[in-house]
């Protein structure tokens, strides 16, 4: 409702089509804070989950790479043949922790998927084009 210039306009004076509108847009605001929320702790669930298995991947590997170390410092006769163990051992720990990384990003990215489609089936907004797939 427009006011001339000089009038004060009083809350007793609204049109009650803006209190639909604001009640509108903080319905949505809303939703939106909790697709935020939600998306902020699966991202959290996912860093705690990838430290975990990382922690997991290391504690299986470890064991290996220090015997081998000490293997080679202790026996000279030993070096070439602990020499390709310990590189066997960096690399299949530097492997499976990148393929942790990645598994973790296709469930994460699928998770994501799920709560902006819940989001989004929430608001009538019309016809909404996705632009990326997750990769599976």
């Amino acid at each position: 409702m427009a006011t001339k210039a000089g009038q004060r306009r009083f809350p007793s004076a609204r049109d009650p089509r803006e209190d639909s509108e604001t009640k509108k847009a903080a319905a949505e605001s809303g939703d939106l804070t909790i697709f935020v929320l939600q998306a902020s702790l699966a991202r959290l669930s996912s860093t705690l989950w990838l430290w975990q298995r990382g922690i997991e991947v290391f504690s299986k590997y470890s064991p290996d790479i220090v015997q081998t170390v000490l293997l080679m410092n202790s026996d000279p006769e030993q070096r070439g043949l602990g020499r390709r163990a310990l590189i066997e051992g960096v690399t299949g720990y530097f492997r499976e922790m990148a393929d942790l990384r990645n598994a973790e990003t296709r469930r994460f990215q699928a998770e994501i998927e799920k709560l902006a489609t819940a989001a989004r089936s929430q608001r009538q907004d019309g016809p909404y084009r996705r632009r990326w797939h997750v990769k599976s």
